[in-house]
């Protein structure tokens, strides 16, 4: 226990708040809920059949999964809610709390005295997602909106729980950039250093590496025998790291950053940025767009221009998802059902086949039409000029371009196996995709001689490309990349003209307070002594890390006037003092931590809501956080007495909300009761305090 103790203190302390998520844990798992129902009816079926088959085979073997796709993360009635890792939480853990694919499936893995990492990571979250619940709809009810602050407070209750059940959540991606947008770097650039170098080192680069190496995968599995289940392995848990990556792409703390911010120098600016720009969000559209925003909502009644919802939106991050019009949330989705439909696919291509038939077409123009949304290279908005035309599809380019798809999935399984990569790791990984495999999945139209492909899928079309030149389809690149880069949010603006930083959480802040203590001495002179206290100072606050309470700081000074009276059993004489006050509640933190994560293991079995017990209780109990020294001016004969100096050696600590007056940022300190013991040195006594205390802190 003791050595627990002095590694959760340690990393609270030392650790300089450079693991930085996109999205936090439940709205990974809710994006990816909701991205199930995006997708057409005959999609959906058969991705729940094959995922079905293959949770319910491993089950047998100790892995907790949930086997119906939908059973989902969160469900208000608890019917769905089963006692199983659902297969949206697999997208939760991806990279954030795992490495690897091995390190995934390890997770997941019950052992013989309790529940796997991954299941207890799922029922945390998820009962901490019932309290958020219930606190957005405490302030509705008031027609008030939960505060920045306490989206904050909540999200860092739950990173203390998800540290103490994973520990290696916030060391794991310390230092890595892998999560973020290809900084400022032209795209062009990007892939061509992902061919050339093997280039890993953002989000981009992550999810073609990850879904390639799901969808390739996957194929492979229908056709082997002996190695069928290890292939489905690797395939579902790629495809949880692809669909994280993707989802990562959303959240604006991510878009907004280029490379001055991705050194290992800039960690705190990196940080602050991030921060920032997740909670006030950015304007975003889609990547191969040619169109501005601001023009396409000057011209929206335009024929040719696409629908200013389509690609222009507003985008927030971790902790923040939803915070405006929740488009973010719903675009995000949209991009994850593309995700998994490819994924579908691939594990079953039989059962799409009909889709490219062009008699099964023109019988069935709807349901060919909604695969075909699933897998487009070529939606409408990024040729706007040709916009209108290209909404009505023929039959033939429908089928040509699901076809497209079928053939680039089937050829990956004739290139060299696609190896793992470390998902937080900059580290190149060279050779990882050859230039044939990828393709050139930005160019509309390139050279018919370029590419060596299935020329059964070759689209040629004037309409779009001049003589000399077609639209190929049938390779990795153009068939199953294109779509998303045609999807993938950037910044509206240059994103190196976006300057903000985020002081909510980490830096120093003043802070004004008044306690009321009560204090007794035990001696020759046996005196209370009771008062008031107002003090001001200086705190450093890394709010980011410190997940017990953002209204803590890490180290608190303070100073103060107190004024009281010494009572004897004569008369009350009145004081001044002048104290000196230095707190710490880090101990505090890491004990509250603990009990949280011992609460949890007494109480899973039984299944309450351990969450909001643990939620409730942010009191700090038998820690030491603080040391004053006090001088004490007593009006008795003309004569200066020192006061002495007491230890806390108690403090419960009632949390507040974290703003004043609705002002954000002005942060009130949790009121506290602290038992304070020490010693009065001019009267050789032993003293016991009670003390009463609260106050307010702001960022300088």
């Amino acid at each position: 226990m003791i050595t627990k103790i002095k590694f959760i203190t340690y990393l609270l302390i030392s650790f300089s708040s450079t693991s930085l998520w996109s999205w936090y844990y439940p709205e990974h798992a809710i994006i990816a809920d909701k991205a199930l129902k995006f997708l057409p009816p005959q999609v959906e079926k058969v991705l729940n059949k094959k995922y079905k088959s293959f949770a319910r085979y491993n089950q047998k073997k100790g892995f907790q999964l949930c086997d119906d796709l939908n059973s989902p993360f969160y469900d208000d009635t608890k019917e769905k809610q089963a006692k199983c890792v659902p297969y949206s939480s697999l997208a939760a853990m991806a990279s954030d709390h795992s490495t690897d694919i091995t390190e995934l499936k390890s997770f997941l893995k019950q052992s013989n005295s309790s529940d796997s990492i991954a299941l207890q990571l799922v029922r945390g979250s998820q009962d901490h997602w019932q309290f958020v619940l219930g606190r957005m709809a405490q302030e509705m009810e008031n027609d008030k909106i939960i505060s920045d602050g306490e989206r904050r407070n909540l999200l860092r209750r739950l990173d203390i729980f998800l540290t103490l059940t994973d520990p290696g959540y916030l060391t794991r991606a310390k230092g890595g950039v892998t999560h973020f947008s290809p900084g400022d770097d032209d795209i062009r650039k990007v892939l061509n250093e992902l061919v050339t170098v093997g280039r890993s080192d953002n989000a981009l680069n992550q999810f073609i590496i990850h879904h390639l190496r799901s969808l390739q995968h996957a194929a492979l599995a229908r056709k082997s025998k002996d190695k069928r289940d290890e292939y489905l392995w690797i395939a579902f848990l790629e495809h949880a790291f692809a669909m994280h990556f993707f989802q990562d792409a959303f959240a604006s703390g991510h878009i907004i950053m280029f490379d001055p911010y991705l050194t290992a120098e800039s960690s705190y600016s990196r940080l602050m940025r991030h921060d920032y720009f997740n909670r006030n969000g950015i304007s975003v559209t889609r990547m191969l767009t040619p169109i501005s925003c601001s023009f396409s909502r000057m011209m929206k009644n335009a024929q040719y221009i696409p629908n200013f919802s389509d690609i222009c939106w507003t985008t927030y991050g971790d902790a923040f998802l939803g915070k405006g019009d929740g488009m973010d949330l719903q675009k995000a989705a949209e991009g994850n059902a593309m995700v998994q439909a490819q994924f579908a696919m691939a594990l079953s291509p039989q059962s799409f086949k009909k889709y490219g038939d062009i008699e099964y077409c023109r019988k069935n123009k709807k349901a060919t039409s909604d695969i075909l949304d699933q897998v487009n290279a070529f939606p409408y908005w990024i040729t706007p000029v040709e916009a209108k035309g290209n909404r009505r599809w023929t039959c033939r380019e429908r089928t040509l371009v699901i076809n497209g798809v079928l053939t680039a999935i089937n050829n990956l399984t004739k290139i060299k196996k696609i190896t793992a990569i470390n998902s937080n790791s900059n580290d190149p990984n060279p050779k990882i995709v050859d230039k044939e495999t990828l393709g050139n999945p930005i160019d509309k139209c390139v050279a018919t001689d370029q590419w060596k492909i299935d020329k059964k899928v070759i689209r040629k079309t004037s309409r779009y490309c001049p003589s000399g030149k077609a639209i190929y389809l049938g390779n990795p690149g153009t068939s199953l990349i294109r779509p998303f880069l045609a999807s993938w949010p950037i910044s509206q603006s240059d994103k190196t003209g976006f300057f903000g930083k985020d002081p909510f959480e980490t830096g120093f802040s003043w802070q004004l307070g008044l306690t009321t203590p009560y204090i007794y001495r035990f001696g020759d002179f046996n005196k209370s002594q009771l008062g008031a206290n107002f003090q001001g100072g200086v705190s450093y606050r890394l709010q980011h890390v410190l997940a017990s309470d953002p209204n803590f700081g890490v180290a608190e000074l303070w100073a103060g006037l107190y004024n009281s009276g010494v009572f004897t059993v004569k008369k009350a004489i009145p004081v001044s003092m002048l104290t000196v006050d230095f707190r710490t509640m880090v101990p505090t933190m890491a004990l509250t931590a603990l009990f949280r994560k011992l609460i949890y293991a007494i109480f899973i079995k039984d299944r309450p809501s351990y969450q909001s017990l643990v939620s409730q209780f942010d009191m700090s109990l038998f820690v030491f956080s603080g040391f004053r020294w006090n001088y004490q001016f007593v009006i008795l004969d003309n004569t200066r007495q020192i006061g002495g100096w007491d230890i806390e050696v108690i403090n419960l600590s009632f949390p507040l909300n974290d703003t004043i007056m609705g002002v954000e940022r002005f942060s009130r300190i949790p009121t506290q009761l602290r038992l304070r013991m020490g010693r009065d040195t001019y009267q050789d006594a032993f003293t016991v305090g009670l003390e009463f205390a609260f106050g307010v802190s702001r960022p300088f």
